[in-house]
C-alpha cells in the first residue's frame, strides 16, 4: 500500500507532568519530580534562582559545546543543574532561557525538576547527579497517525536505523565529549526516516549504551509501534525518529557530473571527423572532375 501522510490531521495532545504520554511530532514535556519541596525564602529557592539564571547565561556560549553543568552551593544544601542541546540545532540559547523560566514557574517549590524540548534539555536537583545514568522520569512521544503500509517493512527499516544511530553514538563517544548521532534512512520511494540518538556527556559509555537501548526498546513497542514517528525521553538519553527533517541536512559537495569520455569520442568528435572526410572526399571529387575536363578540352583541341 502506498505511503499516505496527511501533516493536517496530525493531533497535538499536550502532556501534563503526571501523563508520561505525549500524542505530537514535536515534543515540550516537563516533570516536576519528586515531591520535596522548599519555602519560598530559603537557601534552596535561591539556590535554584541563582542555577537557572547561570545556566541560561551560558547556553549561548559556544564553548560549551552544547552542553554544561554546575552547582550552586549554601549552608543550606546544594543545587545541581545542567542543560544538553539535542542534536545540532542552532536556537539552544533561547531553548534554554525558555525551559529555565517555565521550570521556574511551573516547578516553582521543586527540589527536582525537568524539560525536554525540541532544541534542549534542562534538569536540576538537590542531588549530584551528573554521571548516573537515570531512565526516570520518562516521557513517550508519539504521532496520532499509524503508518500505512507494510508494517513490517517499516519496523525493519525503523530497526536498522536504530541499530545506526546506536553505532553512531558510540563512535562519536570514542572521538569526544559529544555522545550524538544523527542519521537518515530511505524507506519508500522519496520518504526518509530521520533519526537522533543522544546520551547526557558525563555518563559512561557503558551506561550510555544502556540507556540508549532500553529507551529503543520501549519506542518500538508500548511507546509508538506502528507510528509515523516517536520519541523516547529519558533524563541520560534521548531517541526520536520521524518522517519530519527536524534536523539540518549536511551538505554533500556535488559530484562532477561531466559526459562520458566515451560519449565525447563518438558524440562530438566522430561527427566533426565524419565531416572533415566527407569534405575532403567532395573537395577531391571536385578536384578530379575539373582535371578530367580540362583533359577532355585538351585532348579535343588536339
Amino acid at each position: 500500500m502506498a505511503y499516505n501522510l496527511k501533516l493536517s490531521s496530525i493531533t497535538l495532545l499536550i502532556c501534563i507532568s503526571f501523563s508520561p504520554t505525549e500524542t505530537a511530532s514535536r515534543f515540550s514535556n516537563y516533570n516536576c519530580g519528586r515531591s520535596q519541596t522548599m519555602s519560598i525564602n530559603s537557601n534552596y529557592k535561591i539556590n535554584l534562582n541563582t542555577l537557572l539564571s547561570t545556566l541560561s547565561s551560558k547556553a549561548s556560549d559556544t564553548i560549551n559545546n552544547g552542553y554544561y553543568n554546575t552547582s550552586i552551593s549554601t549552608t543550606e544544601g546544594t543545587m545541581y543543574g545542567l542543560f544538553m542541546c539535542i542534536g545540532n540545532t542552532q536556537h539552544c540559547g533561547d531553548c534554554v532561557e525558555y525551559s529555565a523560566k517555565k521550570l521556574s514557574s511551573m516547578c516553582y517549590f521543586k527540589r527536582e525538576a525537568i524539560i525536554w524540548s525540541n532544541e534542549c534539555m534542562v534538569h536540576y536537583s538537590d542531588w549530584s547527579f551528573f554521571e548516573t545514568m537515570e531512565e526516570s522520569p520518562s516521557s513517550c512521544v508519539k504521532d496520532a497517525l499509524d503508518y500505512k503500509g507494510s508494517l513490517d517493512g517499516f519496523n525493519k527499516m525503523l530497526s536498522s536505523l536504530m541499530v545506526n544511530l546506536v553505532t553512531g553514538v558510540n563512535k562519536a563517544s570514542l572521538r569526544n565529549a559529544t555522545k550524538l548521532a544523527l542519521k537518515r534512512s530511505i524507506f519508500f520511494e522519496d520518504k526518509f526516516l530521520n533519526g537522533l540518538a543522544q546520551c547526557i556527556p558525563h555518563i559512561s559509555n557503558d551506561n550510555c549504551m544502556k540507556c540508549l537501548k532500553d529507551a529503543i526498546d520501549y519506542l518500538q513497542t508500548s511507546c509508538a509501534g506502528g507510528k509515523i514517528s516517536g520519541s523516547v525521553l529519558y533524563p541520560s538519553c534521548i531517541v526520536r525518529y520521524d518522517t519530519y527533517p527536524f534536523f539540518a541536512q549536511p551538505i554533500e559537495a556535488k559530484k562532477k557530473t561531466g559526459p562520458d569520455p566515451f560519449f565525447i569520442i563518438f558524440h562530438i568528435v566522430a561527427p566533426v571527423m565524419m565531416f572533415s572526410v566527407a569534405v575532403f572526399l567532395f573537395v577531391k571529387c571536385v578536384f578530379l572532375a575539373v582535371a578530367k575536363y580540362h583533359a577532355r578540352k585538351v585532348f579535343v583541341a588536339n
